[in-house]
């Protein structure tokens, strides 16, 4: 069985068709998250944010390349600090038809922001990301899958600035994030009055668990899922990091 989920985004419109056929083939959906790890990473360790890295242009492009060659286009979810840091990605990535979506502005989860402060970090990184892209996003990815039970109340500021789409749901257990009886695949939700689609990341059921396949080291587990015979019947939602 093959699903083919079919995505047309426009900016005040969104239409989701899906399409099924008898066959064995497999469907992956590819992101990226545009997020300069270095400078993030030792503000953990040491409390302060270092300088950025000047590696994410070298990064980007080594992925772009390998589209191309495919003659893809693909979703990039961007930090908005990182796209101030690095602005010339981020216009040749829109100029070349990728899509530019939001990261937050400075890659902070969600459950450590009231919701005031969540909207201000949103709106800061919609203005830099509309700016560099030209055209506003409309896709949003919470840093660190942070949009859980307790902090579902950020779908009500996303439809709030015209977000159509969201992918940061994990429908897995974790200490940090996930919703472990979320669907596994790609499904609506109401707020606010407005609809707006969730694209959970991507899981493999095995053996009554959700295995984490997208996001860092997580994307790790597919190789071992593949030499087990897992095969994926749904599209799925895979996302890399160039750090």
């Amino acid at each position: 069985m093959r699903a083919d989920l079919v995505h047309y985004f426009s900016d005040r419109r969104l239409a989701v068709r899906t399409r099924l056929w008898r066959n064995s083939v497999k469907l992956m959906l590819l992101t990226f998250d545009v997020e300069d790890w270095h400078p993030l990473a030792d503000e953990w360790v040491y409390g302060f944010r270092t300088t950025p890295s000047g590696r994410v242009p070298l990064q980007v492009d080594q992925i772009r390349r390998v589209l191309d060659s495919l003659g893809a286009r693909g979703t990039f979810f961007c930090v908005g600090s990182t796209a101030e840091a690095y602005p010339s990605v981020i216009r040749s990535l829109a100029a070349d038809g990728h899509e530019i979506a939001s990261h937050g502005y400075s890659h902070t989860p969600v459950y450590a922001f009231s919701p005031s402060q969540f909207e201000a970090d949103l709106k800061r990184a919609h203005e830099v990301l509309s700016d560099l892209s030209g055209r506003p996003p409309i896709g949003f990815r919470a840093p660190q899958f942070s949009i859980t039970s307790a902090t579902w109340w950020a779908f009500a500021i996303l439809v709030k600035w015209g977000y159509l789409y969201d992918s940061s749901i994990f429908p897995i257990r974790h200490r940090r994030y996930g919703i472990p009886g979320f669907d596994r695949y790609p499904k609506y939700i109401q707020a606010a009055g407005r609809t707006i689609v969730e694209l959970p990341l991507a899981t493999a059921g095995f053996c009554g668990v959700n295995l984490p396949i997208a996001g860092g080291t997580h994307r790790l587990t597919v190789q071992g899922l593949d030499t087990a015979g897992v095969f994926f019947k749904k599209p799925i939602s895979i996302n890399v990091s160039p750090h």
